[in-house]
């Protein structure tokens, strides 16, 4: 199977999802490389280039992959 973003966005696979990410600098849900891996982190401000959760984290522009404008979960069938 073959998946194309729309215009301006790209995809990004990590464990068991497939994100369609979009460039954004508002509030929303983002994918970050975290210490502990790629991570769905709620973004709750932007300023200066810096990404601030609504748990008090703070990311650079350079760990936040982008924008989830959709993330689809992977389902494996095995069957007989």
């Amino acid at each position: 199977m073959t998946i194309t973003p729309p215009k301006k966005r790209r995809l990004k696979s990590c464990s068991d999802k497939a994100y369609a990410l979009a460039e954004s600098n508002q509030p929303g849900l983002y994918l970050v490389n975290t210490l502990t891996g790629d991570e769905e982190v709620k973004i709750v401000s932007v300023e200066k280039e810096v990404y601030f959760s609504e748990d008090g984290r703070a990311f650079p522009q350079d760990q936040v992959a982008g924008f989830i404008f959709a993330a689809m979960t992977w389902v494996n069938q095995d069957e007989p």
